[in-house]
């Protein structure tokens, strides 16, 4: 199982919106017999019954190997692609309207993204049966036909899906436009092939969040011994992100010489773990994490604290653009005992912003917490520079063992941090535990400022 520490980051991504759930065709199993093997390795089985194969070829067949099996099939059948894709269609109809407690279990998430590999409903299912949730449901046509096109009026934009309106995306195809189905191993290639080339382009969603290197992903039942996902996954941007990925696989895998290289291969140089956890006790056991945080904030343990009086006193200067994550970066300081100064917060109707705010920076706080976003590269001018020209002139006043400009960094770019700040250590809040770095910063250097309380002029 995995560590406290594990548990706390993931859980932490999925609540920011920063956590895309890729489930595989591991998980989607018969929800009335859960012990028999997968969808896809009984279309597999039953393709291979029906293909008129010698005795010697038959030895040659992997039986369960969905891509290998469509492939002779569509050699085979007289019916070519149509039959092929009759064939599955019919065999996922009576599995339209249904779901299973794994997928349940992870429905009850606040995921915003989630990507399957096959074509089965479980999960857009699960979403729609959750209180509250009202998912999108879109999927990728490898190679759109115009003559087969279908109207999809419904799908999501990415101004759509948040926690509440999730989009459930089939990377493989869906069985409502059949001839996008990604079948046999012709099919993956070209699939492979229009992926990285963008033509046709994946929904922009998806794009967004896969590129971002703040992204994480957790993998569930996704067969990472599949040939083609290292070019896949490498396609997609999914490698060497910045933040924690998790792989859940079963005993199969793990039991193979070939399971072991893998881990080995996506351990080098990526932040992605491989974990041997039965699939529905780690989704019971996250959705349990979820629901106890909950729990402890309806019983008021997470109510916005209220710092003591002699806590220090950190003003956020912000691009106005990037005043929301400024709102939510003073919500956590405020629980880690640290008060702010924000304007939101702290101005007054009829206050003067040009004649308050030297005074705030001048006396009225302890640190300047600068947040730096790509916002603040695209103005020539702005007020936030004069408020950072006058924290640098107030800094000048203390000693050199003392802090008070501290900047941060919200969101990457390249021209960050700012040149203004080139001498200055700057805390990364976009990686894990970053806002815990910046309040062990201020507090650790207010326990050391002499005579730290009373240091402010009263207004």
């Amino acid at each position: 199982m995995l560590k406290d520490e594990d548990w706390w980051v993931l859980r932490r991504s999925i609540e920011e919106s920063h956590c895309v759930l890729m489930l595989g065709p591991g998980v989607a199993l018969d929800p009335s017999t859960p012990e028999s093997p997968s969808l896809a390795a009984q279309l597999a089985l039953r393709l291979s019954n029906d293909l008129p194969l010698s005795a010697r070829e038959v030895d040659l067949v992997e039986p369960e190997n969905l891509a290998h099996v469509a492939q002779l099939y569509l050699h085979r059948s007289p019916t070519g692609r149509m039959g092929l894709e009759f064939a599955v269609v019919n065999f996922y109809e009576p599995f339209r309207h249904l779901t299973t407690q794994l997928h349940l279990d992870l429905a009850a998430l606040p995921f915003t993204l989630c990507v399957t590999t096959t074509p089965d409903r479980f999960l857009f299912n699960a979403f729609a049966q959750t209180p509250g949730k009202s998912p999108h449901y879109d999927f990728y046509n490898f190679s759109p036909d115009p003559s087969r096109a279908r109207e999809r009026h419904d799908a999501a934009s990415p101004q759509a899906c948040d926690a509440s309106h999730p989009l459930v995306y089939s990377l493989h195809g869906s069985v409502d436009d059949p001839g996008s189905l990604i079948l046999t191993e012709n099919d993956l290639l070209d699939f492979l092939v229009n992926v990285t080339r963008g033509s046709p382009s994946l929904d922009p969603y998806v794009t967004s969040l896969f590129s971002d290197p703040n992204t994480t992903f957790l993998f569930i039942g996704f067969g990472f011994r599949a040939w083609y996902l290292r070019i896949l996954l490498h396609v997609l941007k999914v490698r060497s992100h910045k933040r924690p990925s998790i792989v859940l696989e079963d005993s199969a895998f793990f039991g193979t010489q070939e399971g072991q290289e893998t881990v080995v291969f996506f351990k080098m140089g990526d932040l992605i773990e491989f974990h041997q956890i039965p699939w529905q006790t780690f989704a019971r056991e996250l959705r349990q994490r979820f629901k106890s945080v909950s729990a402890s904030e309806r019983n008021g343990a997470r109510r916005t604290a209220v710092p003591p009086p002699d806590a220090p006193v950190a003003f956020l200067c912000h691009d106005s653009r990037d005043k929301e994550k400024a709102e939510g970066i003073a919500k956590q300081l405020l629980e880690r005992k640290i008060n702010i100064w924000l304007d939101k917060q702290n101005l007054r109707g009829g206050d003067r912003w040009p004649m308050l705010i030297p005074d705030v920076i001048e006396k009225q706080c302890d640190y300047a917490v600068v947040l730096q976003s790509p916002r603040m590269l695209d103005k020539g001018e702005s007020y936030f520079y004069r408020e950072i020209k006058l924290a640098m002139e107030r800094e000048q006043g203390f000693a050199p063992n003392v802090r008070f400009i501290i900047p941060v960094l919200i969101e990457h770019d390249p021209n960050l941090p700012m040149g203004l700040f080139a001498t200055y250590h700057y805390i990364d809040l976009t990686q894990p535990g970053g806002i815990d770095s910046l309040a062990q910063s201020i507090l650790e250097d207010w326990e050391k400022r002499p005579s730290a309380i009373g240091m402010r002029t009263s207004p």
